[in-house]
């Protein structure tokens, strides 16, 4: 086994090992309980929370991605590094042409991480919404 596949089997089974506990605990502090009152729709509604809180993981980990890797990118970019250089060489650049590079740096980065703030806005509306249903669940959205 090569030691890549044997850092990728460990992570997998990591995190396997971590969902695992956090279903586990799932279950023994919200569903069987409520299942033992005869709560079904209580219990149906918190497991409905439960995986919409879960599915918002998604598009989080995936405008995190986005953001690391289209960050990466525009800083691989010339044209970009030349406008970061006369940002951090302002003394030797006139001051407007510094506060026009500003800008154009502040667009380019808005341009490359407004996609993943998006997707980053998904995520979190889908969170918002199942921890609702959760606390409807629980019967303690007015607290």
């Amino acid at each position: 086994m090569t030691k890549g596949r044997f850092v990728r089997s460990f992570l997998l089974l990591l995190a396997l090992g971590f969902l695992g506990t956090i279903l586990w605990s799932f279950w023994v502090d919200s569903l069987r309980p409520l299942i033992r009152q005869g709560n079904y729709v209580a219990a149906i509604a918190e497991m409905g929370g439960f995986l919409l809180v879960l599915a918002a993981l998604g598009p989080m980990v995936y405008s995190a991605y986005l953001i690391i890797r289209d960050t990466r990118l525009l800083w691989a970019n010339p044209h970009f590094q030349q406008k970061v250089y006369i940002v951090q060489h302002r003394k030797e650049f006139p001051a407007e042409v510094v506060r026009r590079t500003r800008w154009e740096n502040l667009v380019s980065l808005w341009q490359v991480w407004r996609p993943a703030l998006l997707w980053m806005g998904l995520g979190w509306g889908v969170l918002i919404v199942g921890s609702l249903l959760i606390r409807l669940a629980e019967g303690d959205l007015s607290k």
